[in-house]
């Protein structure tokens, strides 16, 4: 979306409780162009993960892969880049994703 301000994806046990928050924003309140990642225990927000390197652009096609191995997650952005966040939470199966933001999804797949 060429007005887009940012989207996310949530993953772990149910709405209160994510492994991981992936949220690329592009411009929401104070943050432009950086990646926030986080977890919410029982509906707390933990401390945020901010990564500066920012490869999405509003309006274009996109694929951003996540792969949850048990310690971390693994997250391969747009541009093949990949950047790592801790499983914090220590979960052993994601039950729960969520998609939500300035973002249409056109394919979700899990393997």
């Amino acid at each position: 979306l060429t007005d887009a301000t940012n989207f996310a994806i949530d993953m772990g046990k149910d709405g209160n409780n994510f492994a991981l928050h992936f949220n690329p924003c592009f411009n929401l309140d104070n943050d432009q162009n950086l990646i926030v990642f986080n977890t919410t225990i029982d509906g707390q927000l933990g401390e945020e993960q901010r990564e500066n390197y920012f490869p999405f652009k509003k309006g274009t096609t996109v694929e951003v892969c996540i792969k949850f191995e048990w310690n971390f997650f693994v997250v391969r952005l747009p541009d093949g880049h990949y950047l790592n966040f801790p499983n914090r939470t220590e979960t052993t199966k994601i039950d729960y994703v969520q998609v939500i933001g300035d973002f249409v999804i056109r394919t979700f797949a899990f393997e």
